[in-house]
This record gives structure tokens, C-alpha cells and sequence, in this order.
């Protein structure tokens, strides 16, 4: 037997054994998890603890990586979110805070959940939350604050799932809600307060129950309530507070039950009669009810 046929019969015999390297990386089919793609070839390995100073590598070779503790984005990790592109899950929680250069959330891509909560808050340059597209579970609260710029929520615009409440607080270019759609109820609280050129609540159109709280208050551009039409019940406290320019509070009168106090107090072009028939149509109120401060 020619030495050239032994040889092909080596190569034959170890072919199916180590398969094809398309990428040309080195690494065979049956280890590489993207066998187009030289740049990754390891399968899932969680990362455990809190990523923070470790983002810039956290994808390298990875296809796709879950973390088991927390991710922290913060002012000295603030320019470049493409180094979590490979990010499918946290089961802890995601804060991205006072990240100044950050004018999007690209390079979370493909991100579709988080066990614990989501705050996004102090990012002066933020202008909206493209990069969530496809987060749809943040199993701990939400919280977006102090983002001077933010304009949109369009990025979650397939969030469903929200527990343990939802803060919107201090984003003073923020004009509406739309993007949150999707979300049927708050396990917890729900926040909307000083947001100065809020104008729309239309975003919360799919709402029909909050756990706890409901406080809105301090949006001094919300002309009506309109977009809680949906609303049936709140657990807690029911706060319309110091909306200066609020006229209208027609929205809620499809809300049946109250579990805390009912406040309608300090907005000062909304008809007092208006406040007292809101009270009127809540079917069941199991505190106090406050009006007070209202307009003529």
C-alpha cells in the first residue's frame, strides 16, 4: 500500500471524529457553537457575580451568555454596549447609571430578560432605549430617572412582564409613554411624577391593575388622564397630585376599586366637580378620600 493511500485513509478515518471547521478558527463544528463566525466558538458559561470592570471581554468567544449575578453600567463603562452583545439573560439585575456618553442601550440586543430590576437612571446624553427591543421580562421593578434627554420608550415595546413596581421620575423631555403597551399590570407600585413635558399617558393602554400604589403627580404638561382606560383596579393609594395643567380625569371611570386612600389634591385646572365624580365611580375605596386644592 502506497504511502499517499495510507495517508487518506488517516484523513478519512478522522474526519467524522473532528467534522468541518467552516470559520477557519481552529475550532471543530462539534465544539464551535457558530462554525461561521471565527470570532466565537464557546458555549454558555455563566458568569457569576457582579460584571462591572469585566464588560469590555464578557463576550469574547462567546455565541451567547447569560450572567447569574448582576450587570452595573456605569460613567466609566459609558461608551460602548456592543461589547454585551452577546447577553441573552440576567437573573440578577441591570442598572445603567450616569453614563454620560450614552445616547442608546445598542449592544443589548439581545437581551430578553432580567430576574431582578431594571434602572435606568442619570444618563445625561440617553435620547431613548433602543437596544431592549427584545426584552420582554424584568421580573424586579423598573425604574427610569433623571435621564434629561430621553424622549422615546419605544425600545420596550415588548416588555410584558414587570414586577415589584415601576418608577418614571425626572425625565423632563419625555413627551409620552408609548412602549409600554404590552404591560397588563405593575406587581408592585407605579410611579409617574415630574416629568415636565410628559403631555400623554397613552403608553399604558393595556393597563388593568396595579398591586400597590398608583401616584402621578407633578407632570406639569399632562393634560388629561387619558390612556388608563383600561384601568380596573389599584391596590394601594390612588394619588393625582399638583398636575398643573390637568382639565380631565374622564379615563378612570372604568376603575372599580381602590384598596387604599383616593387623592385628587393641587390640580389646579381640574374642576372640583370632576375630582368628586371620580370618586363617584370607584365602586369600592378602602381608605380615605381626599379632594382638595382643585380648580373652581
Amino acid at each position: 500500500m502506497s504511502p499517499r493511500l495510507v495517508l487518506g485513509l488517516v484523513v478519512m478515518a478522522l474526519a467524522p471524529a473532528c467534522g468541518p471547521d467552516d470559520d477557519g478558527d481552529g475550532v471543530f463544528a462539534e465544539q464551535d457553537c457558530d462554525d461561521a463566525d471565527p470570532s466565537v466558538w464557546l458555549k454558555d458559561a455563566p458568569y457569576a457575580g457582579v460584571l462591572n470592570a469585566e464588560i469590555p471581554s464578557f463576550c469574547e468567544g462567546y455565541c451567547a451568555r447569560t450572567v447569574a449575578g448582576d450587570v452595573e453600567v456605569s460613567g466609566s463603562l459609558d461608551t460602548d454596549l456592543s461589547a454585551l452583545a452577546c447577553l441573552t439573560k440576567v437573573e440578577g439585575s441591570v442598572s445603567v447609571t450616569a453614563s454620560h456618553a450614552l445616547t442608546d442601550l445598542s449592544g443589548l440586543d439581545r437581551l430578553a430578560e432580567i430576574g431582578g430590576f431594571l434602572a435606568v437612571s442619570q444618563n445625561a446624553a440617553l435620547v431613548d432605549l433602543g437596544g431592549l427591543e427584545v426584552l420582554s421580562v424584568v421580573r424586579g421593578g423598573l425604574t427610569l430617572a433623571e435621564n434629561g434627554a430621553l424622549l422615546s420608550l419605544l425600545g420596550l415595546r415588548r416588555l410584558a412582564v414587570v414586577g415589584d413596581g415601576v418608577v418614571i421620575q425626572q425625565n423632563h423631555a419625555l413627551g409620552s409613554l408609548e412602549g409600554l403597551e404590552q404591560v397588563s399590570s405593575v406587581d408592585g407600585a407605579l410611579v409617574v411624577a415630574d416629568n415636565r413635558s410628559l403631555t400623554s399617558l397613552s403608553g399604558l393602554s393595556g393597563l388593568q391593575s396595579v398591586e400597590a400604589d398608583l401616584y402621578l403627580g407633578d407632570n406639569d404638561a399632562l393634560p388629561s388622564l387619558d390612556g388608563l382606560e383600561s384601568l380596573r383596579e389599584v391596590g394601594g393609594d390612588l394619588s393625582v397630585v399638583n398636575n398643573l395643567t390637568l382639565t380631565s380625569v374622564g379615563a378612570l371611570q372604568e376603575l372599580d376599586s381602590v384598596g387604599g386612600d383616593l387623592t385628587v389634591n393641587g390640580n389646579l385646572m381640574l374642576p372640583t366637580r370632576d375630582a368628586e365624580t371620580l370618586a363617584s365611580w370607584v365602586d369600592e375605596v378602602g381608605g380615605d378620600v381626599l379632594i382638595a386644592r382643585n380648580g373652581p
